[in-house]
């Protein structure tokens, strides 16, 4: 660019020149033209008159000694003879034609400046346009030449690319026939193993074989005459569930199809139509199994819809009279009632039947861990399948429990807290409650003991950490006399409190690897280690640590893991 503009600025800085010259000579021509016309208007004629007698009179006494340039003004001299005019008339004469020729010059400098100007004004706008179509020709010839450049670099890498990939493939080979046949000589030997394993049995059996006797017993257990009635009786009641009926279920965006959904004691299960009893009548009246020959009642398969263990129900905030159930390994699915009476029969049924199998699961696991650990709560170790009266009762036999061993507030001492920051497994007085929820949700999750209904697990975390785990995890570094009390002002104890829960000025040694930590307390079932875990900077949102609480059947630290962030 700079060598396209290069030669087109020189050559208008020359006519610039050119024109500052000419304007000059222009100037000084307007100049000599203007004294001579003054000269020709306000000249002192009479001391020209003057000085032509005199010299007429010098010039006839001594003709010899005259010196015409001396004799009278320049301005009164002939230009072309250099002899003196003879009278006024003629000296005016003169000057008027000097004063005329001086005029011509000037508008002739004039008159070139003009057509100077006028031809680089002209010529301004084409020179610029040629210099900016070869500039923008260079560009393009730059450019192109990068582009070029550009496409054979690529072709170059695509081509070191492909032989790397066919390196690999090459150095893959040999261990991908290695693997089959390690997969070969495994199967060959599960093989041997369970053809050892099949004969073993055959000649344990053989040896421990039944008498006589008990085969016929088995025998008519299976086939005898069973009692009429009681088979019918059994028949009266429905299959072993707990509630079913027709719903609506959400499939696809906005697209609604009403199914059959029976709830048991595990899971939630569909069928396209409702049952029928007519197998199961005719099998009580016939009173024994149906032999080979005769052909197979057909029977309805249903489809699960969701393991209910570590399940969780929802309302629906879009959508009236239904709610979301949300397991660990299925996507949320919405179940819309015909009325609320009956969406909230679900909703309650539903959350007993999670309620008795976590109960079941936490009982279960306790008694078969060799961990020490904090002592099971016993609310949780009965199971939650009683009447609504008797579940009522339950949960406020371990409300109770766990007001009894959190007698104080947790931050400020204060008497008989009401108020459960659950994802803490905490209790607060109502002041600083006030203050928990004005740190936000993503920090404490505040919930009442007298007024919420909190779930079995949520209850299980309180009991399970409780004030005095929580301040010796969060208040460990916090001296005695900044503790504050119920005297505290209003202004300092909301500092205080996000110092401790939201900041964690006051925590215990951060750990120098909260990961491994928190998978050690999942496996453990240990909840205050898990809650040091999470407060040092593990993140509960890793599905690695809610399976591994599943698979260790560690239902509370479970429900921590997802009050902290967990997605079930």
């Amino acid at each position: 660019l700079e060598l396209s503009f290069h030669k087109p600025l020189c050559e208008f800085r020359k006519d610039l020149a050119r024109v500052d010259e000419m304007r000059r000579s222009s100037e000084r021509a307007d100049a000599d033209s203007r004294a001579a016309i003054e000269m020709l208007l306000h000249g002192d004629w009479a001391k020209v008159e003057r000085d032509l007698k005199k010299a007429a009179r010098r010039k006839a006494q001594s003709p010899s000694k005259y010196d015409a340039a001396g004799a009278f003004p320049q301005e009164a001299a002939s230009a072309a003879s250099g002899e003196p005019p003879l009278d006024v008339a003629s000296a005016v004469e003169e000057l008027a034609a000097g004063a005329a020729e001086k005029r011509r010059r000037a508008e002739l400098r004039r008159f070139d400046l003009a057509r100077l100007v006028s031809s680089l004004q002209r010529r301004k706008g084409l020179v610029l346009a040629e210099t900016s179509v070869a500039a923008l020709c260079s560009l393009r010839a730059f450019y192109a030449q990068a582009s070029h450049a550009i496409g054979d670099a690529a072709a170059q890498a695509h081509s070191q690319q492909t032989e790397i990939a066919a390196a690999c493939e090459r150095e893959r080979e040999p261990w991908d026939l290695r693997m089959l046949e390690l997969q070969a000589i495994l199967n060959a030997r599960a093989v041997e193993l369970a053809s050892e394993e099949e004969e073993e049995a055959a000649v344990s059996a053989r040896k421990e074989a039944p008498a006589l006797e008990d085969e016929l017993a088995k025998a008519e257990a299976r086939h005898g005459v069973y009692t009429i009635d009681e088979r019918l009786s059994q028949l009266e009641r429905p299959r072993e569930s707990r509630l079913e009926g027709y719903l609506f279920v959400l499939e696809g965006r906005n697209k609604w199809t009403r199914r059959w959904f029976l709830l048991d004691d595990e899971s939630l299960r569909v069928r396209r139509d409702p049952p029928s009893w007519s197998g199961q009548l005719l099998r009580g009246v016939l009173a024994r199994e149906p032999s080979s020959s005769e052909p197979a009642l057909e029977e309805e398969e249903d489809d699960e819809v969701a393991r209910l263990l570590l399940s969780t129900v929802k309302d629906s905030r879009d959508h009236r009279c239904a709610f979301e159930i949300h397991s660990a390994r299925k996507s949320p699915v919405t179940l819309q009632a015909a009325g609320e009476a009956l969406a909230a029969q679900w909703r309650e049924a539903l959350r007993d039947v999670i309620a008795s199998q976590l109960s079941r699961e936490s009982t279960s696991s306790r008694e078969n861990s060799t961990v020490e650990g904090p002592p099971p709560p016993p609310g949780l170790l009965r199971s939650w399948t009683a009447s609504p009266r008797s579940e009522d009762s339950q949960r406020k036999s371990i409300v109770a429990d766990v007001e009894a061993r959190n007698e104080t507030c947790c931050d400020c001492g204060d008497a008989s807290p009401e108020w459960a920051v659950i994802n803490t497994g905490v209790l607060v007085c109502l002041r600083c409650s006030g203050v928990h929820r004005s740190l936000g949700t993503h920090v404490s999750k505040v919930r009442s003991l007298r007024l919420d209904r909190c779930s079995p697990l949520e209850l299980a975390v309180a009991l399970g950490v409780g004030n005095r785990r929580a301040n010796r995890l969060f208040e460990a570094s916090l001296p005695s006399a900044d503790k504050p009390t119920s005297a505290t002002d209003d202004v300092d104890l909301a500092r205080f409190v996000r110092a401790k829960w939201r900041d964690r000025k006051f925590l215990q040694t951060p750990l120098r690897d909260p990961t491994q930590a928190l998978l050690a307390a999942c496996d453990a079932a240990d909840l205050p280690a898990a809650l040091h875990a999470i407060a040092s900077g593990a993140d509960p949102a890793e599905p690695l640590f809610l399976c591994r609480a599943a698979a260790r059947r560690a239902a509370a630290v479970a429900q921590l893991l997802v009050l902290n962030g967990a997605n079930p």
